[in-house]
């Protein structure tokens, strides 16, 4: 199977051109190179996922990916917890007496954030698996396995105090529990009291947010100013940190000892580094396997194949608000795993109606 009759093709395409623009206009050549053999092997898991499943779309193939992709939640899990940098007071949590139990054996180790987006695009993977058993039952150890795997990847996104990741993980399970309230004033109670949970939190948590808060502002500041002056071709990827404080030192009010090594935003870094057609190219390829996943949940009756959709949709809306904060899932080393959602996202069309 050819792998450009698939229907992302037309955004990828565009978006394949404009890193390749981008690494050629990088500063950051070593480090652009690094991301190019990243989205390689983010695209040879995507064709992996798009191949098997379209050869001959079954639940029984499709169970089998999702188990697959579980398999690899809980080596990401085990990598994380023995090979992620772990935050020192961050945030309200104390958790520095667990941080001094895990072992870091890793040498190339994890950004607690990083490893916090893999795992958030994943989290809805096992959960299908556990719905699917409770609606007809198999083997209580694979129900049992995959609810274990999920509480899990719950538990180690709470070490990893991953704000954006947080953040994201809410938005996931409003989503869900308005899906699943029927009535119209539930919904509304729902949203209203979402609200007055996430505004009391971040009154808690106003004093340990407040410089954090001021940084990022700068950041996005700087980086809109690159977006505005680089706009038509970007800087290329991995030049963010190396050029920011040379040509834009005065979003730092002076203070040159605090470089950010990326814009703390998806969107505005994908348009940083690879200009405003790459930035088009992006939106244009979550929107469209959004559509697809979104196609597939509403008119495609089989159950396995339903849930699998809502799976979907519901990593591709944690990309999204992961993406607010942070960039997690761009250039780094868990980003193979978002083009493995977009991989079950293409697949989707070809699931019997």
């Amino acid at each position: 199977m050819s792998p450009w009759r698939q229907p992302l093709r037309w955004p990828l395409l565009l978006l394949l051109l404009t890193v390749a623009g981008g690494w050629l206009l990088s500063d950051e050549r070593a480090q652009a190179t690094a991301f190019v053999g990243r989205l390689a092997l983010g695209l040879l898991a995507f064709q992996a996922v798009y191949f098997y499943l379209t050869t001959a779309f079954t639940d029984g193939r499709l169970r089998r990916t999702l188990w697959a992709l579980t398999a690899a939640l809980a080596g990401l899990l085990v990598l994380t917890l023995i090979g992620t940098r772990w935050p020192a007071a961050k945030f309200l949590l104390p958790l520095d007496a667990i941080y001094q139990r895990l072992p870091t054996l890793l040498t190339d180790t994890l950004h607690p954030n990083v490893a916090a987006a893999g795992l958030l695009l994943l989290l809805p993977i096992p959960c299908v698996l556990f719905l699917d058993d409770l609606r007809r039952p198999r083997s209580p150890w694979a129900r049992g396995l995959s609810l274990a795997v999920s509480l899990l990847t719950l538990f180690v996104l709470l070490l990893t105090q991953s704000r954006a990741a947080w953040l994201a993980l809410a938005g996931m399970a409003l989503a869900a529990a308005f899906h699943q309230v029927q009535r119209a004033w539930l919904r509304w109670l729902l949203i209203v009291l979402s609200a007055a949970a996430a505004g009391l939190l971040l009154w808690l948590a106003r004093a340990a947010l407040a410089a954090d808060w001021l940084n990022r502002q700068m950041v996005w500041a700087q980086g809109l100013a690159m977006l505005q002056d680089f706009g038509l071709t970007g800087i290329g990827p991995g030049s963010f940190g190396a050029l920011g404080p040379q040509l834009y030192a005065d979003f730092w009010m002076g203070d040159l000892s605090f470089v950010a090594p990326h814009a703390h935003n998806l969107f505005l870094q994908v348009g940083i580094d690879l200009g405003i057609a790459g930035l088009t190219a992006y939106l244009a390829l979550l929107a469209t396997a959004a559509a697809l996943a979104s196609s597939a949940w509403r008119h495609r009756p089989a159950p396995l194949v339903r849930l699998t959709a809502g799976a979907v949709l519901l990593s591709l809306l944690a990309l999204v608000l992961d993406g607010l904060l942070d960039i997690g899932v761009w250039g780094s080393q868990g980003g193979f795993i978002a083009w493995i959602v977009l991989g079950l996202a293409a697949s989707l069309g070809h699931a019997r109606p």
